[in-house]
């Protein structure tokens, strides 16, 4: 199913960097979806898949081709 704007924004490296400093810093996941301009529940997504255990958010990038 398409969406009803026809377009998505990905996250690139810069934007999982800025959700890793935001996490430091204690901003809310509210507050980091302003600074990077998405969606709060595309932020809490992002971290649920890329939360380790005993370690937190890891802010990395995996080309396309894998």
């Amino acid at each position: 199913m398409e969406s009803k704007s026809g377009c998505y924004k990905t996250m690139d490296l810069a934007v999982r960097e800025e959700i890793s400093l935001g996490l430091a810093k204690g901003l809310d996941q509210a507050q980091i979806a302003r600074l990077v301009g998405f969606a709060p529940c595309s932020i809490s997504r992002e971290i649920r898949r890329h939360h380790v255990a005993d370690v937190g958010y890891r802010a990395y990038w995996l080309p396309a081709s894998q």
